[in-house]
């Protein structure tokens, strides 16, 4: 929308559903020796990765007045409200 030298926008975008893998990887106290290994640092620790499903929703919302003040520039100002949730999925224990 305009009003003279003003320029109002205003956007809104939503996503109901994002899916994605989220990889966290675990430190253990295992280490992993070569055969043969005389010395500890020929060794390397042991890390356990673990995939976990997630699911997110997103809203964006953004309202912003640009202000033209001569012929080769504007003025630009606004306000972003963006948020985002998510759900992760965690492995169930072995019983």
């Amino acid at each position: 929308m305009s009003v003279g030298r003003t320029t109002i926008e205003y956007f809104a975008a939503y996503n109901p559903r994002m899916h994605g893998i989220s990889n966290t990887r675990v430190p253990t106290f295992s280490f992993v020796c070569p055969p043969g290994a005389r010395t500890f640092a020929a060794c390397s620790q042991q890390i356990d990765t673990f995939a976990d499903g997630e699911n997110a929703s997103q809203a964006d919302l953004t309202a912003r007045v640009a202000r033209r003040v001569s012929k080769h520039g504007e003025i630009l100002y606004g306000l972003r409200y963006l948020n985002f949730g998510a759900l992760r999925r965690l492995p169930r224990p072995a019983r």
